[in-house]
């Protein structure tokens, strides 16, 4: 057997047990989900002598699971909405003003992005229960700041391949700048969305 066949081969199987490795979580939460508790503590990694669907009945019950789905598709939703309403008009104003302090803000911005969110989540999540803000609002709030520093990046990027005519077009037949984002620039975005 020559070196490239055996380096695959050895390269095949470290695929096999990784693959096997990101694999089992899942395997255990399916297997343990149609477990009676007991079964669940005399053995974890066995499978279920019976099928019980009452672990499913419990958690949606207890978790109240309708209430927390609308929350969760209700400041979902809005906040990507204020994100792209938000995150779009910005670009769109660091893209056509050629400053050195929009140059500055779209580095701030850029820079933003390597702040990891996990490291700002808890002090936040603190902060907003202190003052007693941290509800569909708040969320939002929170997921704004978070997620307009790529999206800004982004509208910015999507910003600089739209000729610039097309907003002189749209002044000269009188459109105000709102008007000239909200009719000719917002639509040609529709990708980056």
């Amino acid at each position: 057997m020559d070196k490239t066949k055996r380096n695959l081969i050895i390269i095949e199987i470290v695929g096999l047990l990784i693959a096997l490795l990101w694999l089992s979580p899942f395997y255990l939460m399916l297997v343990n989900a149609f477990k009676t508790k007991r079964e669940i503590f005399e053995g974890v990694l066995g499978l279920p002598t019976a099928l019980t669907s009452e672990n499913f009945v419990n958690a949606f019950i207890d978790l109240n699971f309708m209430s927390s789905l609308f929350n969760s598709l209700l400041v979902t939703g809005a906040s990507v909405a204020v994100i792209i309403l938000c995150s779009s008009m910005a670009g769109y104003a660091l893209a056509r003003n050629k400053s050195k302090l929009s140059g500055a803000l779209l580095l701030v911005f850029v820079s933003a992005m390597l702040i990891p969110f996990q490291s700002v989540m808890i002090p936040l999540v603190s902060l907003f229960g202190q003052v007693e803000m941290l509800n569909r609002a708040g969320l939002i709030f929170m997921y704004l700041g978070f997620g307009c520093s790529l999206s800004i990046f982004l509208y910015h990027g999507a910003m600089t391949g739209i000729s610039k005519s097309l907003d002189e077009a749209a002044i000269i037949d009188g459109a105000n700048k709102f008007q000239t984002f909200w009719y000719i620039i917002f639509p040609l975005l529709k990708p980056i969305s």
